[in-house]
C-alpha cells in the first residue's frame, strides 16, 4: 500500500453520451457488488493518494466517502480510548487529547495536494447496521 502505479493519460477522454449507459449500469450494480461484504477495513490514505496521482498532472477535485476508521496502510488509525469520552466533565485535558491528531500524514498529504491544485472533499458517515 506504500507504492502506487497509475496509467498515464493520453487522450483518453470519451464523450459522456457515448458511455452514459455503461456508467449508469456500473453505478446501479455497485450496491449489489458489496451487499454481502462484511470487511470493515479501509485503506483511506492509500485510496486518496492513488486518486491524487491519477489527477496530479491536471489538478481537479477528488470526492472521498468514508464510513469506517482507516485501518490499513499509511495513516491507519485505531480507536482511541474512551477515557475522555466517558466522563468529559471531570477532566478537560482528556477531552483536549481527543482533538489532537495522532500523526501528521493527512497534513502532509494536504500540503502536497494543494501544491498540484487538487481539492479533496471528504464526507464522513457512520455505519448503520
Amino acid at each position: 500500500m506504500a507504492e502506487f502505479m497509475t496509467r498515464q493519460r493520453r487522450n483518453q477522454l470519451l464523450e459522456p453520451a457515448f458511455i452514459m449507459n455503461i456508467l449508469e449500469q456500473l453505478l446501479e450494480s455497485i450496491p449489489n457488488m458489496f451487499e454481502n461484504n462484511r470487511v470493515a477495513d479501509s485503506a483511506f490514505t492509500a485510496a486518496m493518494k492513488a486518486g491524487f496521482l491519477a489527477m496530479k498532472s491536471t489538478g481537479g477535485k477528488l470526492l472521498v466517502f468514508q464510513s469506517v476508521l482507516p485501518s490499513i496502510g499509511t495513516g491507519s488509525l485505531s480507536a482511541r480510548e474512551a477515557d475522555g469520552r466517558s466522563n468529559i466533565s471531570t477532566a478537560d485535558k482528556e477531552a483536549h487529547k481527543l482533538l489532537q491528531p495522532v500523526d501528521k500524514t493527512l497534513k502532509a498529504m494536504a500540503l502536497e495536494f494543494a501544491e498540484y491544485q487538487v481539492c479533496v472533499d471528504v464526507f464522513l458517515t457512520t455505519v448503520i447496521r
